[in-house]
């Protein structure tokens, strides 16, 4: 019965928001601190939360990036590893958005902020991570092969985001892929180095 009430509630929150020009009053801003937990409800619901988040960065970019980047980073890093295609697509699509409305909110500076959230929440270093083992298992050959942690579309998912940095600003993507090699404690060529070629093996597909 629970799940179906907050099924109900989804379902009219979602069209509630979707049919509220902006900007948004702020009642229905506060509600953003209740939907986040509710990625960790399951996968009955998991779809439609996220595609409620989408509506609430499209239509008010700026209370999402100032007041709720913490929280809606957070909940996407839970959920790396765990999702199926179409989930994950969801999410990423959902950075993207972000790293676009940070760019027109405030310059390099936005994206900066940006850029330390994506890194801290730990979903800029998963991301990396999940390309860079793809990237080894690609290097193996014969009864030695290994077979890559990252199925196809989210690798293209993975990619899109980092081309959404470099699109917006070279000096976003560097440094962020500089700090997380940094913390490895390896330097942003080398690190740089695996990201280009499993790109460009990637596209070649």
């Amino acid at each position: 019965m629970q799940v179906y009430l907050l099924e109900d509630a989804l379902d009219l929150w979602e069209a509630t928001i979707k049919a509220t020009p902006a900007p948004a009053p702020q009642g229905l801003l506060d509600l953003v601190s209740y939907l986040l937990p509710c990625v960790e409800l399951g996968t009955q619901t998991l779809s439609k939360v996220l595609d409620i988040i989408e509506s609430y960065v499209i239509l008010a970019p700026r209370e999402m990036i100032e007041v709720h980047r913490a929280g809606m980073f957070d909940a996407f890093a839970s959920l790396q590893g765990t999702l199926k295609p179409e989930a994950n697509s969801i999410v990423t699509n959902v950075v993207e958005i972000v790293i676009r409305a940070a760019e027109a909110l405030g310059g390099e500076q936005a994206l900066s902020v940006v850029g330390n959230e994506l890194i801290r929440s730990g979903f800029l270093p998963t991301l990396l991570e999940g390309i860079e083992k793809s990237h080894e298992a690609h290097q193996t050959t014969g009864p030695n092969k290994r077979y890559a942690p990252l199925e196809t579309i989210v690798m293209t998912d993975y990619f899109s985001v980092l081309s959404r940095m470099v699109l917006v600003s070279t000096t976003m993507f560097v440094e962020n892929v500089r700090v997380c090699a940094e913390r490895k404690g390896r330097t942003i060529g080398s690190d740089m180095e695996w990201v280009l070629e499993e790109w460009f093996r990637h596209v070649r597909l």
